[in-house]
């Protein structure tokens, strides 16, 4: 009888062995998904920041009607980005609340998402305004 239940439990124990990496991996894949899309919008960020020295110089040397509607679009098409970044982040959290589970609830993983979403579509409504700015430069600097 104990050499029964002794293999009994090597077999469940062996099973589970088997198993609950398979399902980890499972939704590990689940949240890779999510977490690649993060990164690709963290990787949107910095290239932004790499761009920044040469907007700079746009500003700085910007005479000319064209000079403004650069920067201008410089500036929208940064919000676009923005927009798309948030979108993604919206999904995100969409995302973990869907999954579930103790982890995203101690961690509140969904709330961040919708912060950094907000957040970037805050950016969004800076990044258009400074376009309409530089719009308006640029009718200004024609006259």
């Amino acid at each position: 009888m104990k050499v029964r239940m002794f293999v009994i439990a090597g077999l469940a124990a062996a099973l589970v062995a088997t198993l609950g990496p398979w399902a980890l991996r499972a939704r590990a894949q689940e949240h890779m998904g999510g977490m690649q899309e993060h990164m690709s919008g963290m990787h949107e960020h910095m290239g932004g920041m790499h761009q920044m020295v040469d907007v700079d110089q746009m500003i700085t040397s910007a005479k000319t009607a064209a000079d403004h509607e650069a920067i201008a679009k410089h500036f929208a098409d940064k919000a676009s980005d923005r927009e798309a970044v948030a979108a993604r982040h919206r999904k995100m959290a969409e995302t973990y609340k869907k999954v579930g589970g103790a982890a995203i609830e101690k961690w509140h993983l969904d709330a961040h998402c919708e912060n950094l979403a907000r957040s970037d579509e805050a950016a969004a409504k800076e990044y258009q305004a400074l376009a309409e700015a530089h719009r308006e430069l640029a009718k200004s600097v024609g006259k």
